[in-house]
């Protein structure tokens, strides 16, 4: 996975306002955990890593949510329809590099799942477990909303 500009410059900027900011093997254990849940593709395993009320979701769901679109409500959370069946999809061999850690309550890295996807993540946490993953996919282009 080559690194990004764009990442590294996340890095300073979270260096820069908040002081504190760890990363590759410094990252909090989650990247690694989130990397082998997802890989396993077992659903149990892959709720382990969530706060009872987490969430995930792609910046592509937040864009149709502002927008107006409705219909992802309630599939997103740990028994939601969406968060199973993206958990069922994402079984496979998964790179993970770039990790950075800002505080103990945010973590971004880059993503890339054998042939299928790649992009970026941010985890939101909340007492070491995922509250918010938001996933931006590469291969997603975001429409315009007229």
């Amino acid at each position: 996975m080559r690194r990004s500009r764009p990442h590294l410059a996340h890095a300073l900027l979270a260096i820069i306002l908040l002081g504190s900011c760890s990363t590759g093997a410094d990252a909090p254990p989650i990247v690694a955990e989130f990397k082998e849940a997802y890989e396993s593709g077992d659903l149990d395993q892959i709720r382990a890593l969530y706060t009872p009320d987490g969430i995930f979701a792609t910046t592509d769901d937040v864009h149709e949510m502002y927008y107006g679109d409705t219909s992802i409500f309630g599939t997103l959370g740990l028994d939601g329809s969406e968060f199973i069946r993206r958990a069922s999809i994402h079984a496979g061999e998964m790179a993970v590099d770039n990790a950075v850690a800002v505080g103990d309550r945010s973590v971004s890295f880059a993503w890339d799942w054998e042939d299928f996807a790649s992009g970026t993540a941010v985890l939101h946490l909340r007492e070491g477990r995922i509250a918010v993953a938001v996933l931006s996919v590469t291969e997603v282009e975001i429409a315009p909303f007229n």
